[in-house]
């Protein structure tokens, strides 16, 4: 359950893998987050968000199994503070 709520917040959070070895980053897991918590290493986080990654791609494959047609939109763009984005939007009719 740790290790699923860790790799949720750094992803979500769009941090770098690095964050792992910052030993701030570890007090603040191991202190305030839960203090019984053991931190895993960054090997093993990352083998951990490739998972989640692999569960969210069969999600998303699996959702659209039974789309005859859709149209893909890519749009990308960079922020006023040099920031790059890049936003996929599928559109689709489904039987409902």
């Amino acid at each position: 359950m740790h290790r699923t709520k860790l790799v949720n917040f750094i992803i979500c959070m769009e941090l770098p893998f690095s964050v792992m070895d910052h030993p701030m980053f570890t007090y603040w897991v191991t202190t305030g987050v839960n203090p019984l918590a053991q931190m895993i290493s960054r090997r093993n986080f990352v083998r951990n968000c490739r998972e989640k990654f692999k569960i969210e791609k069969h999600k998303l494959i699996e959702s659209y199994k039974d789309i005859t047609s859709f149209a893909l939109i890519l749009v990308v763009w960079t922020s006023s503070i040099g920031r790059a984005f890049m936003c996929l939007t599928t559109h689709y009719i489904d039987e409902n």
